[in-house]
């Protein structure tokens, strides 16, 4: 082979992913779909410039081309704008099953949520359009491979009051716990929720500050005129799309629904643990047991007994922890989500089959009715591991 055929290889292999062609296209020959869950398309110019030096790391999906000439996105429109801002065509691979609107909302959520490139507000416009067709949340958790909470806190973001939806406009947060703490106070306390966001333009705002605020307005005590409490550390923000599978639920029940408010957790017992074990120490900076500030080293040398590993003294009305319980279970089934052709499907990973070749591996799909799924290995997420009796 001629040295100057190496650099086809890249390419070639691209265009040989899941035996399917991969078609070379003018980016002009392509269009967005309408109803896209992305509204913000960040990072074009660096994905741009990537494109250029790299090449195209995989292809976009479309619909096969229409009466007018044009190819439709299915998936991919990031990378198209890229390439079409790059000047260089679009790597494409025609899908010909037709989906429905929420088959491709779908979609677009798992494979956005995934790579975290979509906002916390994109993702609860894409799960409004379920509820919209009279899904019930549990079933839309199901279908995103993600959980109820999940969900859950998400739909709450399109309940935000204006002043609170600009504090996520003006990017000073885009944590879903925080926005949806300051919706909870406003409902408690509208007037001073209102000069509390009104600050927080100009100071910003932690998730730790919003609980407080929370938890004061809760027990009456917010003053009218609040100050934003102070973070000792500034909390670095959430990824686009708030990836967490267990977010918090603080702020998602109304007032009066009996959650905590968002209370921190009670260190006060711990804090007192660790304040006289350290003080009980030798070595560490403190007299040591028994011994008096300004004693004499003899005199406190005599004073004090054997040495001991001390023993943190347990707080009063704590309860010991509890060993946490665990299943033996006799097999355990690997629950997996798998990127097929018609979207993403849940199965479990068959553990006592072997792929010959490295890189792939075999899924059974939920619904047992199919042979077991060959898969590529980076197509499979992780969803859980559950236990069999």
């Amino acid at each position: 082979m001629a040295l100057g055929n190496l650099s086809n290889l890249q390419s070639l292999s691209r265009r040989s992913k899941g035996a399917k062609e991969v078609l070379m296209l003018d980016t002009a020959e392509v269009e967005p779909k309408q109803g896209q869950v992305r509204e913000k398309f960040a990072g074009i110019e660096e994905l741009a410039e990537s494109i250029k030096v790299n090449g195209q790391e995989q292809p976009i999906i479309v619909y096969p081309k229409d009466e007018s000439g044009k190819y439709r996105i299915q998936k991919g429109e990031r990378r198209w704008r890229a390439c079409k801002l790059a000047g260089v065509p679009v790597e494409a691979i025609v899908n010909k099953k037709e989906l429905d609107d929420l088959d491709e909302t779908a979609g677009e959520l798992i494979e956005n949520i995934q790579r975290e490139n979509l906002t916390p507000m994109e993702i609860a416009k894409g799960i409004q359009k379920f509820i919209d067709r009279g899904w019930q949340g549990m079933d839309v958790a199901k279908r995103l491979g993600k959980s109820r909470g999940y969900v859950s806190s998400h739909l709450s973001l399109l309940k935000l009051p204006d002043c609170v939806m600009r504090l996520y406009d003006e990017e000073v947060t885009s944590d879903p716990e925080s926005l949806n703490t300051l919706r909870q106070l406003h409902s408690i306390a509208p007037e001073q929720a209102e000069r509390i966001c009104a600050k927080a333009l100009e100071e910003g705002i932690s998730r730790k500050a919003c609980r407080e605020l929370l938890k004061q307005a809760k027990k009456g005590g917010l003053p009218e005129e609040p100050e934003i409490p102070a973070s000792e550390k500034p909390e670095p923000p959430p990824g686009p799309g708030f990836n967490d599978d267990q977010p918090s639920l603080v702020g998602l029940q109304e007032p009066g629904a009996g959650d905590d408010g968002g209370h921190e957790p009670n260190t006060g017992a711990s804090e007192h643990s660790a304040a006289e074990s350290s003080s009980s120490s030798p070595g560490q900076g403190g007299p040591a047991a028994g011994e008096e500030a300004g004693a004499e080293p003899s005199q406190a040398a005599k004073a004090a007994p054997k040495r001991e590993t001390p023993k943190a003294p347990e707080a009063k009305g704590t309860t010991p922890p509890q060993p946490v319980p665990t299943k033996e279970p006799a097999r355990a089934r690997i629950v997996v989500s798998v990127n097929t052709q018609g979207g993403h499907r849940s199965g479990v990973l068959q553990t006592d089959r072997i792929d010959p070749e490295a890189g792939y591996c075999w899924v059974r799909l939920d619904n047992g009715d199919e042979e077991p799924l060959r898969a590529r290995v980076s197509d499979v997420q992780l969803l859980g591991v559950e236990g069999e009796e």
